[in-house]
């Protein structure tokens, strides 16, 4: 092997020499470095090849991976009401029987009271339709003013499911 033009002699390996029994396969070591092989301390595996009419190949064994435990998905919530558009669809159709003539969608407007609460209120020109919070996480319909919990005590009031 040249070496950065250094010519380097490797030392050559030495196994010993081995008898091998033709009818039990027994191994047998016949010289001082076999007999240190083959010493009580030194355990060797079970040959993987067999002699054969060509070279036989070189046998790689590949590590059993480890199984991992796959992750647990997360679970996200899903909203009951997502938008301000939900929240106001929601109160609309709870109280439209409860107006004469019925309240029209676009009187109803939403906005973000806080994150999970919607603010809903129901006001067209001079007529007020009332105030009503909206639970993102549930739907639930929350009365907020007076003109409001009037609504929810009639009977054309259709609690949101």
């Amino acid at each position: 092997m040249d070496i950065g033009g250094l010519q380097q002699r490797l030392p050559p390996v030495n196994f010993g020499r081995w008898q091998v029994s033709d009818t039990t396969e027994a191994v047998t070591p016949l010289d001082e470095v076999a007999k240190q092989i083959a010493s009580p301390n030194i355990v060797c595996d079970s040959p993987i090849a067999t002699l054969s009419t060509g070279p036989t190949p070189p046998v790689f064994l590949t590590a059993t991976p480890v199984p991992t435990a796959a992750p647990t998905p997360t679970r996200i919530p899903t909203l009951a009401v997502q938008s301000a558009e939900e929240a106001r669809l929601r109160v609309w159709r709870s109280t439209y029987d409860c107006f004469t003539p019925p309240a029209p969608l676009t009187a109803f407007s939403a906005y973000a009271e806080r994150p999970g609460l919607w603010l809903v209120e129901g006001k067209q020109g001079t007529t007020f339709y009332g105030l009503w919070l909206v639970e993102a996480d549930t739907g639930e319909i929350i009365a907020w003013d007076e003109r409001a919990k009037a609504t929810t005590t009639q009977t054309c009031y259709k609690a949101s499911t």
